[in-house]
């Protein structure tokens, strides 16, 4: 007799009968001679369930726990780390679904014969210069001229850190 056909005669076994409590989860709880069950189906997922849940509370228990105070500090302060860096680059600026600067596209938008055929193709921001303050963003687009034809441009903004608002230099 093998481990797990030693394990299921003890959970059937019991002072009730030879199937005891779990037999009576199952439909049958004869056992099938001919297959050599000694557990209805329906108790044998009990017992799988069962196992599962405890080893689940157990892997609970054993588990981690709460992280200490030293390694919040170090979260946080990588995290913000992270989010001066982000700003430094200048990403806080752009959209954050598509990556463009929607202020600027407004004032590109105003300078075009058809405002309703541009298509935006890239946005790209530089790091912040620290003397004024400020982003360069070039904005590659495209968009039909007064013959219809599709012209591709590129825009050249100025940013500024702290309210994101644009500054048209030049389309060329």
């Amino acid at each position: 007799m093998g481990f797990f056909e030693r394990l299921e005669w003890a959970l059937c076994a019991s002072p009730d009968g030879p199937y005891g409590v779990m037999g009576y989860l199952g439909r049958n709880p004869i056992p099938n001679a001919e297959r050599g069950h000694l557990m209805s189906t329906k108790a044998t997922v009990w017992l799988a369930i069962g196992v599962i849940l405890g080893l689940l509370v157990i892997g609970a228990m054993l588990g981690g726990g709460s992280p200490s105070e030293e390694e919040k500090a170090a979260a946080r302060a990588t995290e913000e780390a992270e989010d001066a860096e982000y700003r430094l680059k200048g990403f806080h600026c752009l959209d954050e679904w598509d990556g463009h600067h929607r202020g600027l596209e407004r004032l590109v938008k105003d300078q075009l014969h058809d405002p309703g055929s541009m298509e935006i193709y890239r946005t790209r921001i530089g790091r912040l210069n620290e003397i004024d303050q400020r982003h360069v963003v070039f904005m590659e687009f495209g968009a039909t001229n007064a013959f219809g034809g599709m012209v591709r441009n590129t825009a050249h903004a100025l940013v500024d850190h702290n309210t994101c608002e644009a500054t048209l230099v030049n389309i060329y």
